[in-house]
């Protein structure tokens, strides 16, 4: 049995080529083609209440990336969601545990990275 973590089908994505939603309350990322659920990946969200919910777009990214607030915290193929906000490799215990970044697995990460992810993808922050 296959548990529905995400929605199959995502009417907002359906336009844009690749869209990304998180869903900060289950603790997952949904990556769309075509407004159709391709991969659904665990994360760790921030831990604070003034974590954003709002639309973003990848602005950038950065193979090798370093916190600039939080005491050059390792923060590798990292995608600039916009200001100090990053999807990231790092630990994913589960729960919310990040500064307000997105961690996702190592691996999740370098396919996010190298395979799937580009500026100029939009996607959404929910609760």
């Amino acid at each position: 049995i296959e548990p529905k973590i995400m929605t199959e089908n995502l009417q907002g994505a359906a336009k844009h080529e690749k869209y990304i939603l998180k869903d900060l309350r289950q603790q997952y990322l949904g990556l769309y083609e075509s407004g159709n659920l391709k991969y659904c990946f665990p994360i760790s969200s921030g831990t604070f209440k003034w974590m954003p919910i709002k639309k973003f777009v990848i602005i950038n990214m950065d193979q090798i990336h370093f916190s600039s607030k939080f005491e050059q915290a390792p923060m590798h193929h990292a995608l600039n969601i916009g200001k100090d906000y990053f999807i990231h490799e790092g630990i994913v215990p589960g729960y919310p545990a990040s500064h307000g970044c997105i961690r996702v697995f190592p691996l999740h990460a370098r396919f996010l990275f190298y395979h799937w992810a580009k500026p100029g993808i939009p996607g959404k922050i929910i609760n």
